[in-house]
Formats: structure tokens, sequence, C-alpha cells
């Protein structure tokens, strides 16, 4: 319910009327909601990650009793590793139960009539309606993005909710309440990130030894001719140079002759987290330690966090940056996707810093720690995984002073 009537009363009168009749639609289906749903990476953890079937199942349920035509459950060791056959099964089978041994998908509207459910759906469409108009009066979506607003966002709500889950406002079973103390044992999905490339690099050796060049480049240069004039459909175009065997990256590159490369804003918010955390007692004991130690040492303690890894979900290494700021380090966050063959100009980076945290979801870490020496401190917060607790982290200071 609350997802159809949020598409009627939000979507339609905003995007249709401004957006769609000025591109000429009129087919009556493309005002038709169709949806895929996820259930939430966020929310599972790699603390006690039995409960993530519980959460993943609760999610699908809301999915699917909210309409969805198409839903992906996740895995219950996603925030850990990619998911085996064992834990995806699972994640599949939680999908066949309730589309098997329950009545939900004969029901079109489940919570129809249900004055709490409606409640929640005005308010969601008062908070979407407040962000859109924001997007809006920015130039649209495109602009949002140059100026880093719809990051900034998320950022600053996940800066929150990580404050409120460290004081113990929020409770995460598992994590910070109910702890088992036992750590889970789980065959976990390694991938080997050198060995990955390796591969990789040999494919695209072996494509390139068989295509026709001539071809490729033809395909190439009318794909960056139609991005240059405007005159032909990029799309189409496109599609004729995978055709020939084009790579992606080809393709990419042969739009950023002409357009440029998008690089999204680097920057630390600070006050967040901070602000939803203040009065705390464990926050206000690590914001003395950090004096303490720059007392001692004369300057702020220091730590960098880095992004590695080819996905771009660095959610989790900005709170921790974010985090760490607010308690009086001196952050430097810094993203080696894109520099991971320079490692010693890397190196020379962190110069004076006292540690150096490295956030990946797989084992790219494994292969970038040797190079790094004692320094580095291997974070597994993964694109799926919650932040550690930057107070307690803080806190070990105190041995370093």
């Amino acid at each position: 319910m609350a997802a159809s009537k949020s598409w009627a009363e939000l979507i339609f009168p905003f995007l249709w009327s401004k957006h769609l009749k000025a591109l000429g639609a009129k087919h009556p289906k493309s005002m038709a909601l169709r949806t895929h749903s996820q259930t939430s990476g966020w929310s599972l953890t790699e603390q006690d990650p039995y409960n993530n079937v519980t959460r993943t199942a609760m999610e699908a349920m809301a999915a699917t009793m909210g309409g969805t035509q198409s839903l992906h459950t996740n895995s219950l060791d996603e925030a850990i590793a990619l998911p085996t056959d064992f834990s995806a099964r699972i994640a599949r089978n939680t999908q066949l139960h309730l589309q098997l041994e329950t009545d939900i998908t004969f029901t079109a509207d489940p919570w129809g009539g249900s004055y709490y459910v409606e409640k929640l759906t005005a308010d969601l469409i008062g908070r979407a309606t407040a962000l859109m108009e924001e997007v809006e009066a920015l130039g649209g979506m495109t602009k949002a993005i140059e100026a880093g607003i719809p990051k900034l966002r998320i950022e600053e709500a996940a800066a929150k909710k990580q404050a409120r889950i460290d004081s113990g406002a929020d409770i995460i079973v598992g994590v910070n309440a109910f702890e088992n103390g036992v750590r889970a044992e789980l065959d976990i999905l390694e991938v080997r990130g050198d060995e990955v490339r390796e591969a990789q690099v040999a494919g695209l050796a072996k494509l390139r030894a068989a295509r026709d060049q001539q071809a490729v480049d033809k395909t190439l240069a009318a794909l960056s001719k139609c991005a240059k004039t405007g005159a032909g459909n990029l799309l189409a175009l496109a599609v004729e140079a995978a055709k020939e065997r084009a790579t992606l990256g080809e393709i990419s590159l042969a739009l950023e002759e002409n357009w440029g490369r998008y690089v999204a804003k680097t920057q630390t918010i600070s006050g967040v987290y901070s602000n939803e955390i203040k009065m705390n007692e464990d926050f206000e004991a690590a914001l003395v330690v950090s004096d303490r130690f720059a007392e001692k040492a004369g300057r702020r303690p220091r730590i960098m966090v880095a992004k590695m890894g080819q996905d771009g979900h660095d959610r989790g290494a900005k709170v921790v940056a974010t985090s760490f700021a607010d308690l009086g380090f001196d952050v430097t966050t810094f993203d080696w996707r894109r520099v991971t063959r320079f490692w010693p100009r890397s190196v020379s980076i962190v110069s004076g810093v006292r540690c150096t945290t490295l956030e990946s979801r797989g084992t790219t870490t494994d292969s970038a720690r040797p190079r790094m020496g004692d320094r580095s401190v291997r974070l597994r917060l993964g694109y799926f995984a919650r932040a550690p607790c930057a107070i307690h982290c803080a806190l070990s200071v105190r041995e370093t002073t």
C-alpha cells in the first residue's frame, strides 16, 4: 500500500506532469508502477551473522506486502564476503517460503485500511517531496550530483545512525545488545584480487587478438563523433561497438574523449556524529584521550582511511572518517582504487599517519597490507558491513601516549 500510494500521489504529480508529458509520453502503461526491490545490505552484520537470515526475511516480507513485482534477497554472509552457494540457497528459499507457504501473493493490498501504515506513507511522501524539491531547486539531479548533495545526505544519515548505534540508543541484536561472544564459523568465499586481475588481462588479450580491430575502431569513432556532435543514437552505436567486441572500457573512453569523466567529490563531514552522540560517557572519554595525545605529541592523532576495490560503496569508510574527525583526529581520506599501481607515492602520502585503515569487501586488502607495513589495519567494513565503533578505537590511543 505504501509503495503504490507513494507512486500515485508523489511520483505521478511531480514527475509525470513535469517531465514525462514534456517528453511526449502518452501510453498508459508508462504510468504503471513496476518496481524491483532488494533487501537491505546495510542491515547485515558480520557479528552473529545468522541473525541476518531473520533480517532479510522481515525485509522481504515488507517488500512483498508493499507490492513489489521483483525481489532480490541478500545472503547472510554478505557483510563479510561474496555469498557462497550455501548462503545463496537460504536467500533464495526465503522467497520461496513467502511465495508458496503464505497467502501474501494472493492479496493485492494486505495492509489496506491500516491507519498506521497510511500515516507512515504520508510521512514518507512528505520527506520525499522535500528532497525532490531541493533537487529541483539546484537545477535537477545532474546538478545535484555534481554538487555532491545526494552523496552528502546519505553520509550524514549514515553518520547519525552509527552514532545512535555506538551510544546504544538504537539496538542492533548481536552487535550492541545480546552479543553472542562466539565468532560464527562460516565457510567464506574468498576471491584473490591479483588472480582475478591476471585472468581478466589474459582474457582481454585473447579477445583483442581474435576481433577485427578495424571494425572496432570504426564503431568507436562513430560513437565518439555522436558524443561530440549530438547527431545519432548513442545507445545504438554502443551496441554496434559491443557487437564488434569492443570492451566496456573502450566504449566508455570513446565518450570520455568528448565529455570528460565525472569524479565524485571526496569530503569528510564534521559535527554530525558528535551532535548525535553528545553527552555519551565513552565519547567524552575518547575526546579527553585525543586531547591528551595532542598535548604530548604536539599534534592531533592522525589516521588515514582508504577505500579499495572496484565497487563504489564507500559509506562505511566515510562513517569511520567522520566519527574519528569528531573525536579530534586529523583524518585523511583516500581512494586507492585509482592509484593501486603507485604504492610508493601512496605510502609517502600517509607519512606521519599513526594508523591506516584499509577498507575492502573482498581480499584486495590482503595483497595491499604487505606493501603498507605494520601501520595498516584491516577493517572488514565491506560494502555491506557496519562501521566499527570509533570511540573504542580512539580510546586505544592512550596506549600510544
